[in-house]
């Protein structure tokens, strides 16, 4: 009778559907107020937790290599953007300068990636 009387009182919905799904707990024996006000307050918590989880909003800020629009021709350096083909990474010009475009490091601003300056 008082579970009842808890469940009926309940503002939430979603939780007294739950709580009126069954009348038996675990053990098959019919659930008690206790049973009631512990499966509440589980149903509450998680709930809850669902809401946090929901409200998280993420930004990510990296792509994968082949996403990205390259601006360069194929057959230029990946760096420094030279048109007289591939040369190795320790002998480029780029290498140790910084962008013009975005102030990053070891390409220059006609090969660089961003879309807006960084300042």
């Amino acid at each position: 009778m008082n579970r009842d009387k808890f469940v009926f009182g309940l503002k939430d919905s979603a939780t007294r559907t739950e709580l009126l799904k069954t009348h038996l707990n675990s053990t098959g024996a019919k659930k008690s107020l206790a049973d009631a006000v512990a499966e509440a307050k589980t149903l509450e918590s998680a709930e809850k937790a669902n809401k946090l989880i929901g409200d998280i909003e993420e930004q990510v800020n990296w792509t994968r290599h082949r996403d990205m629009r390259l601006k360069r021709d194929p057959g230029t350096c990946h760096w420094c953007g030279d048109r007289r083909g591939g040369h190795p990474w320790k002998v480029c010009p780029a290498r140790g300068k910084t962008c013009s475009r975005c102030g990053g490091n070891d390409h220059f601003a006609r090969v660089c990636l961003e879309t807006e300056n960084k300042q």
